[in-house]
């Protein structure tokens, strides 16, 4: 039970709703941090290894979007696996690049998004239809 207040820690980040805010909290950024340099420690990794690291990151792309540029590397080494999870692989050539980049963003000293506030929603009478062949079909109002 988390008692009401307007900043709570939910889903791993704190969420400020005075300020409309959402944060990663310096401990899990620390902890973020402390998973990639332990991971860069190593040549090789079994899939654990990836599957952790790779959900840490997909979790902190949450608030830095442009992030989920910096996992395809990751993506392509858990496929690499197949049936013998513990058989350790060489990480993917650029995958030190897309590291530090996660080091550097992760070393901001704030890592926060806003909460969109309520929207305007406008109906433009958009509609597309795909056909079981390569025909699309796109209309926006009276136009095709």
């Amino acid at each position: 039970m988390v008692p009401f207040g307007y900043e709570v820690l939910y889903l791993g980040f704190i969420w400020d709703l005075q300020a409309c805010t959402v944060t990663i909290p310096n401990q899990k950024k620390e902890k973020y941090l402390m998973t990639i340099k332990e991971w860069s420690a190593h040549l090789t990794h079994v899939l654990e290894d990836v599957q952790k690291l790779h959900r840490k990151l997909l979790h902190a792309s949450l608030m830095a979007t442009m992030g989920h540029a910096y996992l395809t590397n990751l993506k392509a080494m858990l496929s690499t696996f197949n049936n013998h999870p513990f058989v350790p692989h060489h990480a993917p050539r650029d995958t030190a690049l897309d590291l530090q980049w996660w080091t550097r963003i992760l070393n901001l000293p704030i890592l926060s998004k806003q909460i969109p506030g309520p929207k305007q929603l406008v109906d433009t009478q958009g509609f597309s239809d795909v056909s079981s062949g390569v025909r699309v079909a796109i209309t926006i109002g009276n136009c095709w």
